[in-house]
Formats: structure tokens, C-alpha cells, sequence
């Protein structure tokens, strides 16, 4: 356990609930609109996602299991249809598609549509590309070196596609407004080309600038946040190869400032932040895929590392979501298993 004197005592205590077979991607929602975290899984071996309903203490009151299209790899959550009700939509290796799935903010689906993306896709993000207050998605292809890019009408459609190149071997996406222009930027993690391509978008339907950053040895996934506490956000990065998160100190406008590197578990294949001890600076949680382990980085609001902590988690974590699962005003976090088809809950003990 690591005490922070001025803060809290942080330690996490895990819960596990089965899921369906090789769960692969993991998000979080509240998906029958009882002011309750859920979990949502995609599983990659039975072509299903999984809603585990939570309890809002650090129980499971319901699983339902919803038919995919085959091989589905990535899971995101939004309202796309704007009815007030949660949404997925997943990215399908094998068909080369990504699946919107329609809530009905109970427990059951009133709606599915396919799109095509590039070839095998990989991760899908949500964002408003166009600037026309309806929810679009982007997916990172591995199979062409690509994003697509999705625009949605608001309803259960697409109003137009386009496909962008990236690096080599595209493993994730997320979106962000990086220029600070109020139009939605992408950052793309290229495991084959051991870097990120940041894409800055014209709030319309293009992109208008592209830069490269390296990062370690194969990265995996990447997540943003404020990690140096300068209002900008910044890019974080795990790296497979090497087994450590990079992480890329922006200066606010399409550039870099600084870049550090720290150590994680073996294969480290996802990484999520939030604030876990309540002092306002950001923490990192990493899922480590060979050893079976997550690790918790406690952020000094700077640049640097303060603490390190190790879980174990089930077999081949991959997946990593945050959360606060039991309603105690701490963020907690979620672990998709690949190797042993479950699911571990991390409870925030922070006192």
C-alpha cells in the first residue's frame, strides 16, 4: 500500500464476474438509465458483448449478451441516435465493419447497422467531427494503414465516409481538440512504426495538418489527459515492446515539449487515466497482458511518477476502462481477462 500523506491511502480491492469468450475491449455506461455504472464487453471468441448491470455497490444485478458481427475487436459507448439512451458500436475484424448497436435505456437493443471501415479494424472512438452536434466515429484499420472516419446524422445513418492514411500497423485511436480551434483532432498509436500521428481536422470533413511523434518500442494504446498540469492535454502511450509508458508533454497548439518514459509490467496492451487519490493530478492504470498484472502511477502533477503499484489481474489482461463503480466518489477501474474470460472490477479503497 502507498501512503500520501496530505491525501490518502491508496489501495484496490478486485471483484471478478465471468464474460463471454476472449473478451477483448472493455467500456463503461449507464446503460439502463438507473444512475449506476455498467460494464460493457466485447468478446472476440463468441462474436458478443456482455452488459454486466451494476449495483452502484460492487455487485452485478443482471448480464445480458447481445450477438456481434464476427470477430469483434473494440467497443465504444455514445448516445448516436440522441434519444437519451446509451449506444455501442463495435469494430468487426473479420467483416471489415464497424455494428451500432441501439439502447433502449432498459436492458435491450431496438436497432442494428453496419458500416464499412478500412481493413481489419481495430479501435473506434466518438467525437463531432463535422460540428453539427451529432455524434461521428473513427476507427484505426491495421489491415491498410488507415482511419475511417464516420459521420452520423443523428438518427441511425451516415451522412458521408472518408478514409485518411496513418503509420504502419494502426492499433488505436482517440480524439481530441489538439490546436485548440474547437474542431475535433485524432492521435493515432502505430505499432509498426514505433509512433503517433496526430491529425488536425477542419471541423468539416478533412484533415489539414498530420505530424508524427515517437514513442517506445511497439505501441499498443493510447489515452489523453493532463499529466503535467499546464492545461494542455497530453499523450500517453504503452508500448509492447519495450514494456513502458511514454508519455508526450504537448504544448497546447500541434507540437511537443518534453517526453517521458516510464516502466510497466510485461506486454503492456492498455492504459486508462483518471485522478485516483484525490489530489487533482492525473494517475495511470496499465494492463500488463504477459504477466498478468495491472499497474497503478501516481502522478505528481509535474512530470514525474510518485508511486507504482502492482495487481494481479485474470489471465492476458487487454482491455481497461475507469469508473466509480460503487458510487463512493473514487475512481475506480474495470479489466478485461482475454485468456480467462472474465472480467475484474477494482474497487478504490482510498481513505
Amino acid at each position: 500500500m502507498i501512503f500520501l500523506a496530505q491525501f490518502c491511502q491508496i489501495t484496490f480491492v478486485p471483484v471478478s464476474f465471468p464474460v463471454g469468450s476472449y473478451p477483448i475491449s472493455i467500456a463503461v455506461s449507464d446503460f439502463n438509465l438507473d444512475l449506476k455504472l455498467d460494464v460493457i464487453v466485447a468478446n472476440s471468441g463468441d462474436n458478443t458483448v456482455t452488459v454486466l448491470l451494476g449495483n452502484g455497490v460492487n455487485n452485478i444485478t443482471k448480464r445480458i449478451d447481445f450477438p456481434t458481427h464476427r470477430n469483434p475487436r473494440a467497443i465504444a459507448v455514445f448516445d448516436f441516435n440522441l434519444d437519451n439512451n446509451p449506444d455501442f458500436v463495435v469494430a468487426s475484424s473479420t467483416n471489415n465493419s464497424v455494428t451500432l448497436l441501439l439502447g433502449n435505456g432498459i436492458d435491450n437493443l431496438i436497432g442494428q447497422r453496419s458500416f464499412p471501415t478500412g481493413t481489419n479494424p481495430q479501435s473506434v472512438a466518438v467525437g463531432d467531427f463535422n460540428r453539427d452536434s451529432k455524434p461521428d466515429f473513427v476507427v484505426a484499420n491495421t489491415g491498410d494503414n488507415t482511419i475511417t472516419v464516420i459521420l452520423g446524422n443523428g438518427v441511425n445513418s451516415l451522412i458521408g465516409i472518408a478514409n485518411f492514411p496513418t503509420g504502419i500497423n494502426p492499433r488505436s485511436v482517440i480524439v481530441e481538440d489538439f490546436d485548440r480551434d474547437n474542431n475535433s483532432d485524432f492521435v493515432v498509436v502505430n505499432s509498426g512504426d514505433n509512433d503517433v500521428t496526430v491529425l488536425i481536422g477542419d471541423g468539416v470533413d478533412t484533415i489539414i495538418k498530420q505530424q508524427n511523434f515517437s514513442t517506445g518500442l511497439s505501441p499498443q494504446s493510447v489515452a489523453l489527459g493532463d499529466f503535467n498540469h499546464d492545461n494542455n492535454p497530453d499523450i500517453i502511450v504503452v508500448n509492447s515492446g519495450d514494456n513502458t509508458m511514454t508519455v508526450l508533454l504537448m504544448n497546447g497548439v500541434d507540437a511537443i515539449i518534453g517526453q517521458k518514459t516510464f516502466p510497466t509490467g510485461a506486454n503492456p496492451q492498455a492504459v486508462a487515466v483518471t485522478n485516483f487519490n484525490l489530489d487533482g493530478k492525473l494517475d495511470s492504470v496499465i494492463a500488463n497482458y504477459d504477466d498478468n498484472t495491472v499497474t497503478v502511477l501516481i502522478g505528481n502533477g509535474s512530470d514525474k511518477i510518485i508511486q507504482n503499484q502492482t495487481y494481479p489481474t485474470g489471465t492476458n489482461p487487454c482491455s481497461i476502462a475507469v469508473g466509480d463503480f460503487n458510487s463512493d466518489g473514487r475512481m475506480d477501474f474495470v479489466v478485461a481477462n482475454y485468456g480467462s474470460n472474465s472480467v475484474n472490477m477494482f474497487l478504490n479503497m482510498c481513505h
